[in-house]
């Protein structure tokens, strides 16, 4: 789960280090949404993982924890928690346009 962390923690300060050039990285967050959908993720797994982010960080700033700093991190979590989610809604679609097809 270490591992893991310091990917989330990497992402996520990767994410807000761009936050005014997403342009720039939405397509590496597409992809890692792409590969967490083929592990099993799902959309409210991200929910929970943001939650705990958002404390843990509170409680490990302290005093320099502010609303700026935490409306940074939302909107980054946000971003990744969109795009990364989106892959699973366009396939969800593709599925549902074959199924109609065939009825």
């Amino acid at each position: 789960m270490n591992e893991q962390a310091n990917k989330l923690m990497t992402m996520l300060g990767y994410v807000v280090a761009k936050l005014n050039h997403l342009g720039d990285i939405i397509n590496e967050v597409q992809q890692l949404g792409a590969r967490h959908h083929q592990y099993g993720s799902k959309p409210e797994h991200y929910d929970v993982v943001g939650q705990c982010l958002l404390a843990t960080l509170k409680d490990g700033l302290g005093d320099k924890w502010n609303d700026e700093v935490e409306k940074a991190w939302q909107a980054a979590f946000s971003i990744i928690k969109q795009r990364c989610c989106r892959h699973k809604k366009q396939r969800c679609v593709i599925l549902q346009q074959i199924q109609n097809s065939h009825a």
